[in-house]
């Protein structure tokens, strides 16, 4: 990774983004032209080894592709928020969190895993646990994929430019609404983003004023220091 000031190492870290970001995408090669498909998706995350599985049709192009070449690349990522640049634009950016790998996808077939792989899909994406039984299971492909090398990256919010154009970060009485959302939902940590996202907002549209939003980001921030 070019930047390593920005690369996670910590497994508690990238078990965070996995458990808060949705959609993995799967990058394949398709007769030498690359292929990428957008799944939900569910994972394990044990002793270091990192394990992802999906589930499809039973039939279709990406499972042609497979068949072929099971080799593999994933990307997923989390806590997309917008870094405004002012006046130039080359200053633009966004805060995120990302975990990237390679490895190889199985088609399960054993009866077990599959509904295992199932359980844990709908964990991931639900925090729920549902009675899937080897029958449902059957009606749908369950794809495992064994991950063999990955990294994870964090591209922070930037520190506020001061009032007087100092380098020092803003207070919260001197940001505009754009950057208190921005330090609420890009600065979270273990609490998903889309959660607070929410909050803020029916905040911000009931009570309106800055210095209402100003007194949520504060709570917000506060709970998270106890």
């Amino acid at each position: 990774m070019r930047r390593k000031d920005r690369e996670i190492t910590e497994l508690a870290r990238i078990e965070d983004i996995l458990q808060r970001a949705r959609v993995l995408h799967l990058g394949l090669v398709d007769g030498g032209e690359p292929y990428v498909v957008p799944m939900h998706y569910g994972y394990t995350l044990e002793n270091g080894c990192l394990t992802f599985y999906l589930h499809s049709a039973t039939e279709g192009r990406m499972l042609n592709v497979i068949r072929v070449n099971p080799r593999a690349f994933v990307e997923l990522d989390t806590g997309e928020t917008p870094v405004s640049g002012g006046e130039n634009a080359c200053k633009y950016g966004a805060a995120y969190e990302s975990v990237m790998g390679s490895g190889r996808v199985v088609p399960v077939e054993d009866p077990a895993e599959k509904v295992r792989g199932l359980n844990v899909l709908m964990k991931t994406q639900t925090g729920r646990e549902f009675p899937i039984d080897a029958q449902a299971a059957e009606n749908v492909t369950v794809l495992r994929i064994d991950v063999d090398s990955f990294t994870a990256k964090r591209r922070p919010m930037p520190a506020a430019v001061g009032a007087e154009g100092t380098s020092g970060p803003k207070s919260l009485a001197e940001m505009d609404n754009r950057e208190l959302f921005n330090v609420a939902a890009g600065e979270r940590g273990p609490i998903a983003q889309e959660y607070l996202r929410e909050i803020l907002l029916k905040y911000r549209a009931k009570h309106g004023s800055d210095a209402d939003l100003r007194t949520m980001v504060q709570t917000v921030l506060e709970e998270d220091e106890t």
